[in-house]
């Protein structure tokens, strides 16, 4: 599927792009400030966390402002669940 360039979207997305790295930059400096334990894991998945939708962001950006494709749809066949209970399955699928 291919989209058509959005210079208006795209630039509110450079917009969010670079508030969102503002806020890393934010979230990097008071990690600094500590050398261990669960604080620092804290800030740091935060950070992990942000840094993820930045990309996602900036794809979205690239894509808006290109005009680029988009992954195709898969379509999945989605297997009905199993009940345990049901004497029609047999033992092993069940497991």
């Amino acid at each position: 599927m291919v989209t058509n360039p959005n210079p208006e979207l795209a630039e509110h997305l450079q917009s969010e792009i670079q508030l969102m790295k503002q806020e890393i930059e934010i979230d990097k400096n008071e990690a600094s400030k500590y050398s261990g334990g669960l604080i620092l894991s804290m800030k740091l998945m935060t950070i992990a966390t942000k840094e993820q939708s930045l990309a996602a962001l900036q794809q979205k950006y690239l894509t808006v402002k290109y005009g680029l494709s988009s992954l195709p749809k898969i379509d999945m066949e989605i297997l009905k669940p199993i009940k345990e209970s049901d004497p029609n399955v047999p033992l092993e699928s069940r497991l």
